[in-house]
């Protein structure tokens, strides 16, 4: 690694040491790490009262949904998949606010590309292509706990999409 590198990940404003190989490469500064954090995304202050009804549902989620809504690497994937999207900073806290909210049972997991499309003011394709990037990359610990929340939020739609499902 060269000097210039590793004085940068000793910088105590950086996150990076242990990036896994989806995101290697991509070290966050604090304020990135904010930015994309689904944690932390979207609330204009820690006295923000949607961030306290936030806090309260936080507190009954499994603890695998807790460690990836505060994880380092969750923000890193949000990050660095907006950052290859050409996504603005405004587009970033965004994008990660509706994880969060796919993840709290707000929004069904099946709509969010076109949710986010219209929240970030990106075309569909790339929608798309977002969260599927970031869905794929992360979701992988947390997807029975997904499920779960999405079925007990959801059941009209699983249902409905049960029946389509069949011939």
């Amino acid at each position: 690694m060269d000097d210039s590198r590793t004085q940068l990940n000793q910088d105590p404003d950086y996150f990076g040491a242990s990036a896994t190989p989806m995101v290697t490469g991509y070290d966050l500064t604090r304020y990135q790490y904010f930015l994309a954090s689904p944690f932390f995304a979207g609330f204009d202050s820690f006295q923000d009262p949607k961030r306290k009804v936030f806090l309260s549902e936080f507190r009954q989620m499994p603890e695998s949904v807790r460690a990836f809504l505060t994880s380092i690497e969750t923000a890193k994937t949000i990050f660095a998949t907006s950052q290859e999207n050409q996504l603005e900073e405004t587009q970033i806290y965004q994008t990660a606010e509706l994880f969060r909210d796919v993840i709290s049972g707000k929004i069904f997991i099946k709509d969010l590309p076109s949710v986010l499309s219209q929240k970030v003011n990106i075309d569909n394709a790339k929608a798309i292509q977002v969260v599927n990037k970031i869905i794929s990359q992360s979701f992988g610990p947390i997807i029975e706990d997904i499920k779960r929340i999405q079925r007990s939020k959801f059941p009209e739609k699983i249902q409905q999409l049960q029946k389509e499902g069949r011939p």
